[in-house]
């Protein structure tokens, strides 16, 4: 379908690397850009000004103005999960499909299965998205594995001073002590997040850490017949699990709120928008990079895919706008034309079980400049 119209509800750093990558397809002809703050959308309508074959339409409150939706093809959230959630059940009697960026509650992502309001289908982005895309195809390449290892990171080159995080998700970091899930002997186990810290050498970045993140409960489930032992760890500069301990030892990643003076204060809000001021700029680095690296095992047969990302000028994507929101703009197209007929969820990754499916993507994801390399692809 050319000439498409496509929403975009949540203006923040993911949804702006969204309209980017839509606004330079072909077949897009409008985009909608729906956000609360009139800051956010001033900002994400100067980032593609320069883009003459696109027509933009801002909102700053959507569900008021809900004849804007009539015309569209499709509706992207790029929200926090609760208001993601709030979104789909405002907007689903519209029946337009809709994607979704967001990772679900565990909760609620049992329900989905049973979702008839409207063509759905989340969560698609980095992770979850394109880890259980490479999962799928790990599995694919070699059948049951002894062994599967998952690291992704973004990072800055020089790493920085203070506290080494790059991304914040409105005003806010996310970061919580809480549990991770990982695959032993075939069964779900949980241990605390930010434990079981390894050194790695990764030759484009040096010595990095790597810590227990943990799969999504769903996929932990999904998998623990087929892997005996997978684990999913998030990379970051040394240092950054020793910070960690340091601000969850002193009390500042509570999720029990304290009262000053006569206000009952967030303990944990407060720690992780304090953080968000201290996060790194593009003016303050030299090299911005987010990396997904895959390491599968059976017997003797060890396999691995390398999938990297750079801050890209041309469009003034970060490497973690860039990788998500490639993997997004690909899955919407296609759900778009061919997937979401339907009114019911659609889990993304079972469109990407099909070849040249999977292998479209890598190859639009080339296009934009991410280097993908290792044996599981050849």
């Amino acid at each position: 379908m050319d000439n498409k119209h496509i929403a975009i509800i949540g203006c923040g750093a993911m949804g702006t690397s969204i309209a980017s990558l839509l606004s330079i397809e072909k077949e897009v002809a409008k985009l909608l850009l729906c956000d609360l703050s009139d800051e956010a959308l001033h900002a994400i309508e100067q980032s593609i000004k320069h883009i003459l074959d696109i027509e933009v339409t801002v909102c700053n409150n959507i569900l008021h103005h809900r004849h804007l939706l009539v015309d569209v093809d499709a509706i992207v959230l790029s929200l926090t999960w609760p208001m993601a959630w709030k979104y789909i059940q405002d907007l689903a009697e519209l029946k337009k499909p809709i994607v979704s960026i967001t990772r679900p509650n565990y909760s609620v992502f049992n329900s989905l299965q049973n979702f008839s309001q409207c063509p759905l289908s989340l969560p698609i982005g980095l992770e979850p998205g394109l880890t259980e895309i490479v999962i799928d195809l790990s599995l694919k390449k070699i059948g049951k594995l002894d062994n599967l290892l998952l690291y992704c990171g973004g990072f800055v080159d020089p790493p920085p001073e203070h506290f080494p995080y790059r991304c914040a998700f409105g005003d806010s970091v996310p970061i919580k002590a809480d549990e991770a899930f990982y695959i032993e002997n075939n069964r779900v186990r949980q241990s605390s997040k930010y434990d079981h810290v390894e050194e790695i050498f990764i030759k484009e970045l040096g010595f990095l850490e790597a810590y227990r993140d943990g799969l999504m409960p769903w996929i932990a489930d999904k998998y623990k017949d087929l892997v005996t032992n997978f684990e999913q760890k998030t990379l970051r500069h040394r240092g950054f699990c020793a910070q960690v301990h340091n601000l969850e030892q002193l009390g500042f990643l509570s999720d029990q709120p304290i009262k000053v003076d006569d206000h009952h204060v967030d303990i944990l809000a407060f720690t992780r928008r304090v953080l968000a001021q201290r996060k790194v700029g593009h003016t303050e680095v030299e090299r911005d990079i987010t990396l997904l690296k895959v390491l599968a095992k059976k017997g003797e047969d060890k396999r691995s895919l390398t999938i990297t990302s750079s801050y890209c000028a041309k469009y003034n994507l970060t490497s973690m706008g860039m990788m998500t929101a490639s993997v997004l703009t690909h899955y919407l197209l296609a759900f778009i034309d061919h997937i979401g007929k339907d009114n019911k969820y659609y889990h993304p990754h079972e469109y990407y079980h099909d070849d040249s499916a999977r292998q479209s993507l890598f190859n639009y994801m080339q296009s934009l400049g991410i280097h993908i390399e290792g044996d599981l692809i050849t």
